[in-house]
């Protein structure tokens, strides 16, 4: 935001002299685009409008920071969006964040509930996995479990019951070899 500094005590970016001729004139972003298409391709499924919001974002970052690099990136200030998207409005008018791309993931598993440790559903909950799975370990549990809820400390809540469920004792239990019987007298005699 040095730009800032050097056009005095400015109170929005976008009333710098530079900004206009910069990142809203319409040939200035064109070339940017031809360069831009030269070094990365074509822009999939964009609208020209798309492609010079994009390239102004782009060049509003190299007016103020330089060339970052491919893994470093910048926030964007809101008046400088807010201006670009004016200039260059979207078909629909609407703008949307972050859309994550299609998964196969079901609406459990990306939402999950959230679930206390020590709430009695909770607990339910824990054992019915825990017998579903025939009491298998708590890391294999707690994963299960982690598909649809939430458990806060869940791993805890799992071990916790795992501690207390006789079947789980049952299974962990070291094997006991029995104790012999004395053998009987017959057998003790030599002839």
């Amino acid at each position: 935001m040095d730009k800032c500094a050097e056009a005095g005590e400015l109170e929005c970016m976008t009333a710098h002299p530079g900004f206009e001729g910069v990142c809203l004139n319409e040939w200035v972003l064109q070339a940017v685009h031809n360069q831009f298409r030269q070094l990365y391709g074509e822009m999939p499924e964009a609208s020209v409008e798309g492609l010079l919001r994009h390239c102004s974002y782009r060049n509003f970052v190299r007016w103020c920071w330089g060339f970052l690099g491919r893994r470093v990136r910048v926030v964007i200030p809101s008046c400088i969006i807010t201006r670009i998207r004016e200039k260059f409005p979207e078909a629909s008018g609407q703008y949307v964040g972050f859309n994550p791309p299609p998964t196969p993931l079901s609406e459990d598993t990306l939402h999950p509930i959230v679930l206390a440790p020590d709430h009695s559903i909770t607990q339910l909950i824990v054992q019915d996995y825990d017998e579903r799975l025939l009491h298998a370990g708590p890391e294999r549990v707690f994963t299960e479990i982690r598909r649809t809820y939430w458990i806060l400390c869940g791993r805890q809540a799992v071990k916790k019951h795992q501690r207390q469920c006789l079947g789980c004792r049952k299974w962990r239990s070291k094997p006991m070899v029995p104790k012999m019987a004395d053998l009987p007298s017959a057998r003790l005699r030599l002839n």
